[in-house]
């Protein structure tokens, strides 16, 4: 299994403006930035970014933090290189976004390399070319000062052989730095190294351990992780309810995974009381999933729920709704759902029940259990 990690990186080097008795008015810091301090400059530039004392001014707040970074102010080159990345007080250039991120990174400011890292590892569309070996330099050094969000990145760098060369004893190390400090997605991977026995010794309770922290911490593609544990019984005892519990929480965020096995959940009544319908609208909600196995997953489960209708506690089978559905799927989303569903479609024009069809689709599935066609 193969988590995704992502790293959402935000406005960071913010310098507070002072408060208090002894506080320079507006117009002395004013005064003290056209003089040159750069104190004051970026000081001023945070007033005219955030609205403090002042009318917001995004034009002005990018006036003054180039003078700061100008001056070879790491704060400035860092405020300024957000202010071109998002297109705030001046056109949005990525690739002079690029420039004054590499200038504090340079410094050694670990969040222009951590956004430099991710720049590189986009490449078109970000002001720079695609190049996850320069990426990996900059993870490496913002890892090695500690961030968790650079060393979960250099983790997945090592996990994908992405600019370095595959080692996963090395991304099991990076995730477990990251998930020391308490980084839910250093946990989730470190997890998924300790599930899948991959740079480390195959261990479920471990990575139940680890895949719980993230989960709690509200990552959904740990709580799915963490509820399919639980319905195989694979470092926890087997329990479909708290299956069905860390899917519930994951589909509340949206995720389409979390969706399509809650509606599994409900369809076989594993750990909720048995209804179809919420199955189905579950389904129908994954359908729309980004992730294209998912979806193609959720038309699949959705057309088998009308083919098999009386399994599933109705009395007839749908078949137009059941091939309308099967119809959808594409044989590039995902491989096993196109053969299944198309077995199924087969049987529908032979005027074949679902349990006839068995045998032929249950060969597909490449079961060894399989009655006689």
């Amino acid at each position: 299994m193969k988590f995704i990690l992502a790293v959402v990186i935000t406005l960071a080097g913010v310098v507070p403006v002072a408060s208090g008795q002894n506080a320079p008015t507006n117009a002395e810091l004013r005064r003290e930035a056209a003089a040159g301090s750069i104190d004051a400059q970026l000081k001023v530039g945070e007033m005219y970014r955030e609205g403090i004392g002042v009318i917001q001014n995004l034009r002005e707040a990018a006036k003054m933090y180039r003078l700061a970074a100008e001056q070879g102010s790491v704060d400035g080159q860092v405020q300024l290189g957000w202010m071109y990345y998002e297109g705030k007080g001046v056109a949005q250039d990525y690739a002079e976004a690029a420039k004054w991120f590499r200038l504090a990174a340079e410094q050694g400011s670990v969040d222009a390399q951590v956004q430099l890292g991710l720049m590189y590892s986009e490449g078109e569309g970000e002001g720079v070319v695609k190049n996850y070996a320069e990426a990996a330099k900059w993870f490496r050094l913002a890892a090695e000062q500690g961030d968790a969000d650079a060393q979960v990145q250099l983790g997945a760098r090592y996990y994908e052989g992405e600019g370095v060369a595959k080692n996963y004893a090395e991304a099991a190390k990076w995730f477990r730095l990251a998930a020391d400090q308490g980084n839910a997605y250093g946990q989730a991977g470190l997890g998924a190294m300790y599930y899948e026995g991959k740079g480390v010794a195959q261990d479920y309770a471990e990575a139940a351990r680890w895949i719980r922290l993230a989960a709690e911490q509200g990552d959904a593609d740990a709580q799915v992780q963490l509820g399919v544990m639980y319905s195989e019984g694979e470092g926890v005892a087997k329990n479909y309810a708290e299956a069905a519990k860390w899917f519930q929480l994951a589909a509340e965020q949206g995720n389409g995974l979390g969706k399509l096995l809650l509606g599994a959940a409900y369809a076989y009544g594993h750990g909720v009381p048995r209804v179809i319908d919420t199955a189905r609208l579950l389904w129908k909600q994954a359908t729309e999933s980004e992730d294209k196995e998912v979806s193609a997953a959720a038309f699949y489960n959705l057309g088998e729920s009308y083919y098999a209708a009386q399994e599933f506690g109705q009395r007839f089978p749908q078949w137009n709704d059941a091939r309308n559905y099967w119809m959808r799927i594409k044989p590039a989303d995902h491989e096993q759902a196109y053969k299944l569903a198309s077995a199924g479609l087969q049987c529908m024009s032979q005027g074949k029940s679902s349990k006839q069809c068995a045998p032929l689709r249950c060969s597909i599935e490449g079961r060894s259990d399989c009655p006689d066609l």
